[in-house]
């Protein structure tokens, strides 16, 4: 009688074993969760919400996180190879990221890329936009494309091509005889005698 309990027990005990084994095994196989650090900046009354709750500069942040930035925060996620994104004040961003790969539904405020290997796809509320480091998309329907550094130039570029093109159309409508470049000596002629009779 006693052998049959024991024979139970180990039994028992080994099936335990082999299915604790058999679990442990599958959980650590499964892929890790793509993660980021969060880092706060602003005032000392700065809030920063991740997924409705406070966050401190140093959180971790897992991909498919809401974070929202009070009017006087922002926010900067770094993650790892994919890159790196500033929240300005006063916004609120899903991000999802991966290994290379980040994304953002821009919801309000804006967004800028800090750094990153490949465009980060952005999704406001008027569309998708695409934006390289240092580029800068935002929620408000003035600001439906992207912002560049610098992206003021194209304008300084059309004034320039404006003023050349009106000054031709100018010339060519007036008639005028205009020697663009022009600005050698002009010998005269031997002079013309002519006869009185």
């Amino acid at each position: 009688m006693n052998s049959k309990l024991w024979i139970r027990r180990a039994l028992s005990t080994c099936s335990m074993v082999a299915i604790f084994a058999t679990y442990s095994m599958v959980a650590l196989a499964a892929t890790p969760k793509a993660s980021g650090e969060l880092l706060v900046s602003g005032s000392d009354d700065a809030v920063v919400t991740v997924d409705g709750q406070s966050a401190l500069s140093g959180r971790t942040i897992f991909s498919g996180s809401t974070i929202v930035t009070s009017e006087n925060a922002s926010a900067i996620l770094s993650c790892a190879a994919a890159g790196s994104i500033k929240l300005a004040p006063n916004s609120t961003a899903v991000v999802t990221f991966d290994g290379s790969t980040l994304t953002a539904n821009l919801n309000s405020g804006s967004l800028t890329v800090v750094s990153s290997a490949q465009p980060v796809a952005v999704t406001t509320p008027y569309g998708v936009v695409s934006i390289n480091a240092g580029e800068t998309a935002a929620a408000s329907q003035d600001s439906n494309t992207t912002k560049k550094k610098g992206g003021s130039a194209w304008i300084v570029w059309g004034v320039i091509f404006g003023a050349a093109a009106v000054a031709l159309i100018g010339t060519a409508v007036l008639g005028s005889d205009s020697n663009f470049g022009s600005g050698g000596t002009v010998v005269p002629g031997p002079p013309t005698t002519s006869s009185g009779t």
